[in-house]
């Protein structure tokens, strides 16, 4: 004989097994669009020497936040005035200073293992620019690593003996969860981080 608890507990059972299956082929879809836009920006750039000290354009270029564009804008200025060395560097014989930028440009994207391996290292973002008021190197490659602030979430909760499906977004030290059972929405939380280390 089954009894109604049973059969509450095998579809509760079912929907959290659902929603989990459906929260994974989310999540493999997010992931696979985020891989594929993620390698397209890992591609680098050619910018001008203006360009690559401009927040504006680093910005749009980099798909990166006014924040960070301002950042790398200064740290860019600073290496074309020479005050930065770089940790590495090459010679290559090239017509102009541009065509030198579009060279190494060309080879990081083909992985040309005649580069530096600092000139190969898998970064968020390198740009390519001439730099012709550095006497000394002429055209500088800047590997960009990015704070990653925005966090898509999906797992499981169990609250005595209920299960919920979760999802979840995080912004910086912000983190919303929202707690569902079936296709009902059952609650949610709003997390602050506290110290990060």
């Amino acid at each position: 004989m089954i009894s109604v608890s049973d059969f509450t507990s095998s579809k509760n059972v079912k929907f959290a097994a659902l929603g989990i299956v459906v929260l994974a082929l989310i999540g493999l879809l997010v992931y696979r669009y985020h891989a594929h836009t993620q390698e397209a920006l890992r591609q680098a750039q050619e910018m001008t020497e203006e360009q690559a000290r401009d927040a504006e354009a680093l910005r749009e270029r980099l798909r990166i936040s006014e924040g960070q564009a301002e950042q790398l804008a200064r740290v860019i200025e600073r290496a074309q005035q020479g005050k930065t060395q770089p940790v590495t560097h090459v010679t290559v014989t090239a017509p102009t200073v541009e065509s030198a930028a579009a060279d190494i440009r060309e080879r990081i994207n083909r992985n040309d293992k005649t580069l530096p391996p600092a000139a190969l290292e898998k970064t968020d973002r390198t740009v390519v620019a001439p730099q012709p008021d550095n006497k000394d190197y002429q055209v500088g490659v800047y590997k960009i690593n990015l704070d990653k602030k925005r966090k898509v979430k999906a797992g499981v909760t169990q609250v005595d003996s209920r299960t919920y499906w979760t999802a979840g977004l995080q912004v910086g030290r912000w983190e919303g969860l929202v707690h569902g059972q079936g296709g009902d929405v059952k609650g949610g939380s709003v997390i602050y981080t506290i110290v990060e280390w």
